[in-house]
């Protein structure tokens, strides 16, 4: 049997091998034809060719039909089998087309079932299939032909954008379905895991590749968890999700804009349906809100805001973070939703996330904290959530929550510095004599507090400590527990860094601002390449906008490309260009012979941004 590709397939072409997919954005509009610039170096594959020179075996192996492999059949041992020295199991032919008959006639309705059993079977399979590379999407679709391995060889070096084409066209699915999913950039779809019916049922292919790369790629990308466990992006979320449309249309959403591009088309569709459900969820429940339903509504705008953020968006992020924000206020506070979760590991993810989005906005450096610091504090110093119930280590603060509450009470101190330069410039610009006695005054003010506030947190930041409570489900992996405190260290010293640069405006080119510097750089080269790069981003601002000779600039972009090159949050990259715009700055003063003092913040709000450092 042959099998061919008809005229529709003319838009075929050949490429070199790839490691990311170009032109995503625009992979579900416009037209398939080649470069506007010319004509294809390349002929199109006629629509006579055949594809394969030989039959599929129709009677072969299992093993053989696993691997997609022609089996030759021999009896009772194929060759295949007798080389790999594995079993050779025979189909029974009878019952398979009886089967597939069957199938045809009559499609598999879903099965009846009790909501726990089913919710903890679907995480097992999950787990369970994680990482590995599917051949059928589903039995009750064996009436696709799987693609011949010439086909496959064929077309090996197709560009992602047509392969996701012809998951969407009916007259050439019965070739490219399931196996296409193979083709796809191990980078863009490392494995194809098909979750439990109750998550896909309502997905059509495109959904159900998007849902895919939410669980085998996001879930590990943006976390520092080595666990599915404390991970709740895959624990808590996905479990959610079987329960809850707006927080599963919001994970489909985030796999597609991370696949395809934050614009693409089909993953807006489903973006829009999640906020659309999760807004009137919220006009629902605003009255009487109950727990349930708002731990809900939280993660799906968690899940949204994430989604947004981690694909380059500078400025819709903020607004969905402040109707979660608002609902919490329509709560009752931060504080009630403490107290009602105080023993619910999900409860204190949604509030450690939260806090750590709310911490890392710029728009917090600028205002100071949407919720007040000492809540914060009281949750995370005194009551030690994440410290308690095995919670373990939190997918972004990892063990250092001390760490981002000392940064999150730097942003506070900012704030007052700054409204208090605020009120001597107003009085040094007014021309009244009278006004020079109360400029001196608040000018010794602003020292007292610049003084004071620095030697209270470099002593809290020298004196911080990693969360040991944390680390103990990783004590027994010295490698692991080495990186976490390494980073730890890393932390510690953005944040002297990062203390000076706002309490006391310190030059750049400080001799001890140049020491911290290259510590910095040195703990850096060790943390990029692991698990723990998806928190760099912050380290990266800071480390990087005080470098102001050519030399020390070189070295820290080559660990910034080497960090893009392994690390795919976009988020990085608007990071990277405020830096290189604070570099042209410094250039500007350095010339003028000022001291070379930036403020990163300054230059966001130059930008228009509402950027969040996760």
């Amino acid at each position: 049997m042959f099998c061919t590709f008809d005229h529709t397939l003319s838009a075929v072409d050949k490429k070199s091998l790839r490691s990311a997919l170009p032109n995503a954005e625009s992979v579900f509009s416009g037209s398939a034809s080649g470069p506007a610039n010319g004509p294809r170096s390349v002929p199109l594959i006629s629509s006579r060719s055949f594809v394969g020179m030989s039959s599929r075996s129709k009677n072969g192996c299992v093993s053989c039909r696993k691997k997609k492999k022609k089996c030759d059949e021999a009896y009772p041992v194929c060759g295949l089998c007798a080389r790999r020295n594995t079993p050779c199991i025979r189909r029974d032919n009878k019952k398979a087309k009886t089967a597939e008959k069957q199938t045809i006639k009559k499609p598999k309705s879903p099965p009846l079932f009790d909501p726990d059993d089913l919710l903890d079977n679907m995480l097992r399979d999950l787990k369970n299939s994680q990482g590995e590379t599917l051949a059928l999407l589903d039995p009750s679709e064996e009436e696709f032909a799987p693609m011949d391995e010439s086909q496959i060889v064929e077309n090996q070096n197709l560009p992602d954008s047509e392969l996701v084409k012809l998951l969407h066209r009916k007259d050439t699915r019965k070739f490219l379905k399931p196996t296409v999913f193979q083709l796809f950039t191990s980078k863009l779809s490392p494995s194809i895991t098909v979750p439990s019916n109750v998550l896909t049922q309502s997905l059509d292919e495109t959904g159900r590749l998007f849902l895919d790369h939410y669980i085998s790629f996001i879930t590990k990308e943006i976390t520092i968890c080595h666990s599915q466990e404390s991970n709740f992006f895959f624990s808590y979320i996905l479990k959610l999700a079987t329960q809850d449309s707006a927080v599963l249309n919001g994970i489909v959403a985030w796999g597609g804009m991370f696949l395809l591009g934050s614009q693409n088309e089909e993953a807006r569709e489903y973006f829009a349906r999640s906020l659309a459900l999760v807004q009137t969820r919220r006009r629902q429940i605003a009255a009487q809100p109950t727990l349930k339903d708002f731990m809900a509504l939280a993660t799906c705008f968690l899940v949204l805001v994430g989604a947004e953020i981690s694909t380059g968006d500078i400025k819709f992020w903020y607004h969905i973070f402040l109707q979660l924000r608002d609902a919490f206020s329509e709560y009752g506070g931060l504080r009630k939703f403490f107290e009602d979760t105080k023993h619910a590991n999900e409860g204190k993810w949604i509030i450690s996330n939260y806090f750590f989005h709310d911490v890392n906005a710029t728009r917090t450096v600028l205002s100071g904290t949407h919720e007040d610091m000492n809540t914060y504090k009281d949750i995370f110093h005194g009551h030690k959530i994440l410290e308690t119930d095995e919670y373990g280590l939190d997918p972004f603060q990892g063990s250092a929550a001390e760490l981002f509450l000392i940064y999150g009470e730097i942003n506070d101190k900012r704030k007052e510095l700054k409204d208090l330069e605020m009120r001597i410039r107003v009085l040094e610009s007014s021309g009244d004599e009278s006004a020079t006695e109360k400029t001196l005054v608040l000018n010794q003010e602003r020292d007292d507090f610049c003084r004071a506030s620095f030697e209270e947190l470099e002593s809290r930041i020298l004196e911080s400590k990693p969360s040991f409570k944390q680390l103990e489900e990783i004590s027994d992996n010295r490698d692991l527990l080495t990186l976490h405190l390494t980073w730890f260290e890393l932390h510690q010293i953005t944040m002297r860094l990062y203390l000076r640069m706002v309490v006391k405006k310190t030059d750049f080119r400080d001799h001890e601002m140049v020491a911290l510097r290259e510590h910095a750089g040195k703990l850096l080269d060790i943390v990029i390449g692991t698990r723990m790069q998806s928190i760099l981003c912050l380290t990266l601002m800071i480390a990087g906008v005080v470098h102001c000779d050519e030399a020390s600039r070189a070295d820290i972009t080559a660990k910034y490309e080497r960090l893009v090159r392994s690390f795919e949050v976009k988020n990085v990259q608007n990071c990277w260009l405020v830096v290189q715009r604070c570099w042209e700055i410094e250039d500007e003063l350095l010339q003028r012979g000022e001291p070379c003092y930036v403020d990163w913040c300054d230059v966001v709000e130059d930008f228009g941004w509402e950027f969040c450092l996760c």
